[in-house]
């Protein structure tokens, strides 16, 4: 109500500001080529500000005075005044007009005073209208038997293909699985075997996944085990970019950038630990143990996964859907983990760069300190069917958007 914001915005205070007898544009954001009192000239900033860039009056609250007029309950009446009555007053019971309050940046310093008022057309939108909310505590609030475990807080360690459910924000849940940690043949075991497979494709060309190396993974991790769904992004971003809409689709069109966005939410709700899986872990999580080209054996068909199903690789022609399909339609490997050939492609945490297996630690790789591209894995719907391998690597810059890229998530253990 108006009577509840300005109690608020005075904190205590009988002056025009709660800072005293004048104000300045080092106070609040408002048109700074005017004064009021004995205050002086500032910037006009000609907009906004981010909320909490001045400092708070002495209830903790910040601009209550300037950045944008702010909506009240009340209709607003000129002379409710002169008859309201002394305890909770809630404005006049009708009207054709609400009441504003606090000033903005386009307005002159007297309209930001505590007690300053203005009444506005209830379906009017203006670049210097806002709000805050109340929120009434009931009076006697329901008693919880036991606390709600935090959203999204990272499980500790587990056993190999142990599962473990975490709430992503509004009950919508996400999978994760425990991958122990181990030693793997990280890379293709030999390019003319593998990536000649394309009759257009030399296998120097491909120098990239070579040479084939031991790699030593010390610590388990928690990988997801599908795709991060469009419901998962809309639970924690509030909106869906996806291309192709459903709820069990895998999101798309995320950049590297909006995946670390989607990340430092997700961690913001819980204990933290979520992050992209690196290349190494995202390879030794898709083989789980094997050797070949992909986790089912030497070859694959489009009964195992969602890619272009009109190339082959060592065996027939199959289906080219031409769009995502639900995270886990198709069999899991052998660490239950579900495509992670085909579908979106998938970013990692690292740097890509060609030649870094040339000089890669063979213990816990993490990519090069630096680069142009962020490395990808695991291929998609759009895919020929080798892009497909556990070795294949690509590589886009961190704001590239694609109706064939998305990502999983890996969790470090709580300790």
């Amino acid at each position: 109500t108006e009577a509840e914001w300005e109690y608020a915005c005075r904190a205590g205070t009988t002056t025009p500001f709660h800072f005293g007898e004048t104000i300045s544009t080092r106070q609040a954001n408002y048109c700074g080529d005017e004064t009021y009192g004995k205050g002086r000239k500032g910037p006009y900033r000609g907009r906004t500000t981010p909320v909490g860039s001045f400092s708070p009056n002495a209830w903790g609250l910040h601009d209550m005075h300037g950045n944008v007029w702010e909506w009240c309950l009340d209709w607003y009446d000129g002379d409710y005044y002169a008859n309201s009555p002394e305890c909770d007053p809630e404005g006049p019971s009708s009207g054709e007009e609400s009441v504003l309050r606090g000033g903005s940046w386009t307005g002159y310093p007297g309209g930001c005073r505590s007690a300053s008022r203005l009444g506005g057309d209830p379906a009017v939108r203006a670049v210097y209208v806002g709000f805050r909310v109340a929120f009434q505590e009931e009076e006697a609030p329901p008693a919880v038997e036991s606390p709600a475990p935090p959203i999204a807080a990272p499980p500790a360690k587990g056993e190999a293909g142990e599962t473990h459910t975490v709430d992503s924000g509004g009950g919508v849940t996400m999978e994760l699985v425990w991958i122990s940690p181990g030693t793997f043949m990280m890379g293709s075991r030999d390019s003319a075997a593998e990536v000649a497979r394309k009759s257009d494709t030399k296998a120097e060309d491909y120098t990239d996944e070579h040479p084939q190396h031991r790699v030593t993974l010390t610590k388990g991790f928690w990988v997801g085990k599908y795709e991060v769904t469009q419901a998962q992004w809309q639970a924690v971003m509030g909106d869906n970019p996806s291309n192709f809409r459903g709820d069990t689709l895998p999101v798309e069109m995320v950049s590297w950038n909006d995946c670390q966005e989607f990340i430092e939410k997700l961690n913001a709700q819980g204990g933290g630990g979520f992050r992209l899986p690196t290349e190494a872990e995202w390879e030794y999580a898709c083989r789980a143990g094997t050797t070949t080209p992909f986790c089912f054996g030497e070859t694959i068909s489009t009964d195992q996964a969602n890619y272009n199903g009109g190339y082959t690789y060592g065996g027939g022609r199959g289906e080219n859907r031409q769009k995502t399909t639900p995270v886990g339609s198709f069999p899991a490997n052998a660490w239950g983990l579900h495509d992670m050939h085909g579908n979106v492609w998938e970013w990692c945490q690292d740097w890509y760069d060609d030649d870094y297996y040339a000089n890669s630690p063979e213990r816990d790789p993490g990519g090069p300190s630096s680069g142009t591209g962020r490395a990808m894995r695991g291929a998609s719907w759009y895919s020929l069917t080798w892009y497909c391998r556990s070795a294949s690597r690509d590589r886009r810059g961190p704001v590239h958007t694609h109706s064939s890229v998305g990502f999983r998530v890996v969790c470090c253990p709580a300790r």
